[in-house]
């Protein structure tokens, strides 16, 4: 008996029952994967690797987005805060911001001068009565309970250093003159100085340079119990210092 030069078939049984009644099984036996990477070149690229296109996608579109908001983002030149009795509103926070904008320069050379303007009202330790009067002159009258959180964000503020110009009244400063720095420090030891200006020692009263009366508008701000120092402790940065002390004489020196 010759062998057969035919393969030899292996099946199922099933399989073979099916064959031998003449049913047509048209089930695919391969694999789809197997089609896909026989398809075209992009199919393949996004079945093989399509979460890390996505994922690569997502980053590219926000790095599209935030590069040029942070090219395009202006800093500010200086902060300065005001700590004083005075309630200021919208306008009067406007009206000031423009006061100092006028005498200072582009301290970080961007083009742009930009100031960082905070407040926090304060009416010192006593508070004021409440009175028409003194609501008047100063636009709001503080709860005791609002006057204590005040004065706690001032302590907070001024331990951190984060700003080195400040407005303030008189019972701050000397709450905190230990951290000020002193108006030769400032302005340089040849620097000529009108002495009757000076607050002692380390504070100029506001209320009698020629900045002052050029804005009567902010006369409320600018009382006879303002003052304007700055602030030098070791977490504030050198140039917010070097700001400081160039807005401190501009305004000193406004004719």
């Amino acid at each position: 008996m010759s062998e057969s030069n035919q393969p030899e078939i292996h099946e199922s049984n099933e399989a073979k029952r099916q064959r031998m009644l003449g049913v047509e099984n048209n089930i695919k036996i391969h694999d789809d994967k197997e089609e896909i990477k026989q398809g075209k070149f992009w199919a393949n690229l996004w079945f093989n690797h399509k979460w890390k296109i996505i994922i690569i996608s997502f980053f590219l579109v926000v790095l599209l987005i935030t590069i040029p908001q942070m090219i395009s983002t202006k800093r500010t030149d200086l902060n300065v805060s005001y700590f004083g009795p005075v309630y200021i509103t919208g306008t009067l926070h406007d009206e000031m911001q423009k006061a100092l904008c006028s005498v200072m320069e582009d301290y970080n050379g961007d083009g742009e001068v930009m100031l960082n303007f905070t407040t926090v009202t304060y009416q010192g330790k006593g508070g004021i009565a409440d009175n028409e009067e003194n609501e008047s002159a100063f636009g709001k009258i503080l709860s005791v309970q609002a006057n204590q959180e005040a004065y706690k964000g001032i302590n907070s503020e001024i331990n951190s250093g984060h700003v080195a110009f400040y407005i303030m009244s008189k019972e701050v400063f000397d709450e905190f003159k230990g951290y000020f720095m002193s108006i030769k420090d400032i302005l340089g030891q040849d620097y000529v100085i009108d002495e009757g200006m000076i607050y002692n020692g380390k504070g100029i009263e506001i209320s009698k340079t020629n900045f002052a009366k050029q804005y009567p508008i902010l006369k409320g701000i600018f009382s006879s119990d303002t003052v304007i120092c700055v602030e030098k402790i070791y977490t504030t940065q050198n140039s917010e210092i070097e700001g400081a002390k160039r807005l401190f004489k501009a305004i000193l020196e406004m004719e």
